[in-house]
């Protein structure tokens, strides 16, 4: 097998990987149990102030409806509760709760210790190197 085609093998063993592990639940220091998309939206609504469902799915790369559907279910769970701007009933916004706080969170430290390696590695390329993962991706 040439170079070319054992990078692509390892990179569609590395995004199967990846989905399998998507699809089971972990609990982030809340008690409950949360999937991949879920954490995520949490994550999403921590870090950007004053965001709205338009928003959010550009950001997660997913449908309005898909937004809608997963922030319900946060809010059933308390860790994401909606609000309206004063003066603009219409327009609906969403912010996170101190339990999505520690979920988020959680979830950072996770992904700090899972990838910890590859930053690791990333840190002692140069900006070359970088750009040229960068660019592999973006095509990809």
């Amino acid at each position: 097998m040439d170079k070319k085609s054992a990078i692509m093998e390892k990179m569609f063993r590395a995004f199967n990987e990846m989905n399998e592990r998507a699809k089971q639940p972990r609990e982030y220091k809340t008690g409950q149990l949360l999937f991949q998309s879920e954490i995520h939206t949490v994550s999403a609504i921590c870090n950007h102030h004053r965001v709205n469902a338009t928003e959010l799915a550009q950001i997660l790369g997913i449908t309005k409806g898909a937004i809608t559907q997963v922030v319900s279910k946060l809010i059933k769970k308390g860790l994401v509760e909606k609000y309206n701007l004063p003066g603009n009933k219409k327009e609906v916004y969403f912010s996170p709760t101190e339990t999505g706080r520690l979920a988020s969170g959680a979830h950072c430290q996770y992904h700090e210790k899972m990838h910890g390696h590859v930053m690791g590695y990333l840190d002692g390329l140069d900006e070359e190197k970088l750009e040229i993962i960068e660019q592999y991706f973006d095509i990809f």
